[in-house]
Parts: structure tokens; sequence; C-alpha cells
């Protein structure tokens, strides 16, 4: 039975909901359904900036699928450009008002809480202590500049549709250029050979297992680094007969950039020459490398700050990290003539990855075996297999 009563207005505007109850099939468990009540009907609470920036973060933890560290490092963001907006209002910030924000963000010291002189400052007082230091201290990249401008446009968007604030005066403030400057290169032969000749794998003494694996699973794989240094022992796995990586996020502190990075990966075969299966055997459950702690958010940062001490000392240059093994492996196989769709499987790339499997099956191992295996391991031949003394 459906029962109805109408609320008188001074109800709705205490925040009393009129329910509605439809019994359930059995008829013991009642269905409640919330009336929309008319906007302008609604008692409205006024929030300050900081008071819609918590908000804005609550809900978002509580979204499915939640990815806590991401969300915390954009709320640390909001609140950071919230400091340069001096009153608690943000219905009174206009578009020009976020061009000031904007200008002054480019400015912004990065990592500036590690910094002494800057410690306990904020918004303009911030940049202006750093530019008065006789060496100040280096301002945030101009990619870090657009995830600002981003995180605290989403955010407005968000208290627009809440219907507190009129307008997102940050919408489209920074325009995309059309052709971006690359950041990072693909390593050339020589770079290869140079980094393969390491101290390391000259002396075949290893301070832990990573400095062997982390570089041979980088150039053989094509995974971000941070997949690499997550693998657990469960996340190597036989599909179709063949030896896999399975990079995903199921294990606590597991991460994946978006959902086309959840993939099955075979093995290149090089890998398995250098005992990478009998490592694996070697460690019966957990981490593969557990040496590496979680660092905000990632089992990577360790391995990154070695690697980039290593790529110092061999003289890479500007340009050329840890990521640059992915790039190569991408490069590499484009230059074979390897379809694009193959490569963006192996790698997990989101371009034309959502349409392209939305009427298809990821492919097998069988095929993309084979593709994997296009990778040139000259330049690793010479060193020998894992030792586990």
């Amino acid at each position: 039975m459906f029962i109805q009563s109408t609320p008188s207005s001074s109800r709705i505007a205490g925040h009393m909901i009129n329910q509605h109850y439809l019994m359930g099939g059995s008829g013991s468990t009642p269905l409640i359904l919330e009336r929309p009540i008319a906007k302008s009907l609604k008692a409205h609470k006024q929030m300050t900036s900081f008071e819609l920036a918590n908000a804005y973060m609550k809900q978002r933890l509580h979204e499915k699928n939640a990815n806590h560290v991401a969300i915390m490092q954009d709320h640390q963001m909001i609140l950071k450009t919230l400091h340069f907006v001096e009153f608690s209002d943000l219905n009174e910030l206009d578009r020009s008002g976020a061009e000031c924000i904007r200008n002054a963000l480019a400015h912004l010291p990065a990592n500036s809480e590690k910094y002494k002189p800057l410690k306990g400052l904020s918004g303009f007082k911030l940049i202006e202590t750093n530019l008065s230091l006789k060496n100040p201290y280096s301002h945030i990249s101009d990619a870090t500049l657009e995830s600002y401008i981003h995180n605290f446009s989403s955010f407005l968007n968000w208290a627009k549709s809440h219907n507190y604030v009129n307008d997102n005066v940050f919408y489209k403030i920074i325009k995309k250029k059309k052709f971006q400057e690359k950041k990072r290169f693909p390593f050339n032969d020589e770079q290869l050979k140079c980094i393969f000749s390491m101290k390391e794998y000259q002396a075949h003494n290893y301070l832990h297992p990573y400095y062997y694996w982390i570089p041979l699973i980088s150039r053989y794989s094509g995974s971000r680094l941070n997949e690499a240094c997550q693998l657990h022992v469960e996340d190597i796995i036989i599909k179709d007969g063949i030896a896999c990586f399975f990079f995903h996020k199921s294990f606590d502190g597991q991460r994946i950039k978006n959902e086309s990075s959840i993939r099955i990966v075979p093995i290149h075969e090089e890998l398995i020459k250098k005992g990478f299966l009998t490592f694996v055997k070697s460690k019966k459950n957990g981490r593969l490398f557990p040496e590496l702690p979680l660092i905000k958010g990632y089992y990577s940062h360790n391995a990154s700050k070695w690697f980039s001490r290593r790529r110092e000392k061999l003289g890479l240059g500007k340009g050329f990290d840890a990521h640059s093994f992915r790039h190569t492996f991408i490069n590499e196989l484009k230059h074979k003539e390897c379809p694009k769709e193959m490569i963006e499987c192996i790698v997990g790339h989101a371009d034309n990855y959502k349409s392209f499997n939305t009427y298809s099956f990821p492919y097998s191992p069988k095929v993309l075996a084979p593709i994997v295996n296009m990778i040139d391991a000259s330049h690793t031949s010479h060193i020998r297999p894992y030792s586990f003394n």
C-alpha cells in the first residue's frame, strides 16, 4: 500500500524528510523513498572555503573504489590554493581573482615544507618570503601547476553542483598547449649499454634484489616503475601455459593509474633466462621486493631515488629517468610496426583502450608473448643470472 502525506513548508525548512514506505515482496522489509524538495525551500548551510574543501574530500573518500592516497594529495593542493583566497566566501572570487591566484601558484616553491626559512608559511607570504631569499628555492613545474588548477576547478565544480558557489571561475583557466614539449625520452642503444653495465651488474653484487631486477623488469615489460616495485608473488601467474605479470591493485598499498592499467603481460624470455621465475619461487608469498617500503603512497620511492643517483653518475642527462624504460619499450615496438592496440594492451595505455575493449576481449598471452619477445635482449646478454648466495 502506498501511503502519502504532504509535509508543511516549516517541516521542510527544518530538514524533516517526507518518506514513503513500500512493503517488500515478503511484506516484512519496507523500502524507504525520499521525495525531492524544492530548492527554494531548503535551509542552506553557509560554509567557509576550508569547510567546503573538507566536505568535498570526505565525499570523495566515501565513493566506490576511492583512491585514498590520491584524494589526500588532491586535498593538500586544494588547501594550498585556498590560502591565496584571503576571504572565506568563495562566491566573492571572480575570474580576475582566479587569474591572480593562477599567476601566484606558478611561483609556488616546490616542497616548501622541507625548507626551514619557509616552514609555516602559506599563500602570498610564502612566495614573497621565498623570492626575498638570496637563493630562492625552485618553484613547481608547469605540469604540477596544471594539477593545482585542475584540482581546484574540480572542487569548484562540485561546490557549484551543490549550490555552494554560483560559478566555477577556474574553468579552463589554463589552456593546454597543442603540442607539449616532451619531458621524458626513450633510451638509445648506447644509453642502454651504459645502464646495464652499471657497477652492480659488473661486480654481480647487489645490496638489494631490486638493484638487479627492477631495471630488467622495466626494460622487458614496459611497466610503470611503481607497477614493478609493488609486485607480489601472487602477481606472477601462468595463463594459457605462459608465465605472465598480472598488474592490478588487489593487495594493500597497490595502485594503478587507471582501469586500463589492469592487465596480464607475458614475461619476456630474457627475464626467465636470468632466473626470474626461480627468484619468485624463492619468495613463497608476499611482495617480491619487501625492502621497498610504501612512501607517500608509492613503493617506487626509494627505487626511483636509487636509479636517479645511478643516472647522474652515468651522465644520462635531463629527460632520462626510470620512466624512460617504458618510453623505450613502446618506441621499440612502434618502430617494429607492431599494431597500436597490441602495444596499448601490453603497457596499459588508456588511449582508445576503453572503446576497443568494449566490443572485444583482451589479447591472449599466446598472442602477446611474441610481441613482448620482440624487445631486443642484446643489451643484457652479458649479465649473469641472478645469484641466490
